[in-house]
């Protein structure tokens, strides 16, 4: 499939379906928003394979990276993320962010650096 085909297909996407999870020829793999892909990346990077996921999806994805660590709420009619996590210094910790595209995936990219380091 060419990056034309892949552009088509992605603007054909259900709009539950917020993410691409990818591989590229050079064996890279990435996940982003799609609306970033096809704004920033889609000229710049042959693909190989890739996926669609939707925001339960990529939580289901991670909660399987980092078991009992997540869970969610809602406050004032928006609902969080609550990452109940351990530093690199020992001292427990929360972040909390919107369950949201954006928010979602800077803490997948964020436990992903947690497990490369």
């Amino acid at each position: 499939m060419d990056n034309a085909q892949l552009r088509t297909a992605l603007n054909q996407r259900d709009e539950e379906q917020v993410f691409i999870r990818f591989t590229t020829s050079t064996g890279d793999t990435g996940l982003e928003t799609i609306d970033y892909f096809l704004r920033a990346l889609i000229d710049k990077v042959k693909i190989t394979t890739w996926e669609l996921l939707d925001m339960e999806q990529l939580w289901q994805i991670l909660q399987q990276l980092a078991p009992g660590e997540f869970s969610r709420s809602w406050h004032k009619k928006v609902e969080i993320i609550n990452w109940d996590f351990t530093d690199a210094r020992g001292i427990k910790r929360q972040r909390d962010c919107c369950f949201r595209p954006d928010g979602l995936l800077a803490v997948y990219e964020e436990v992903q650096q947690r497990r490369t380091n």
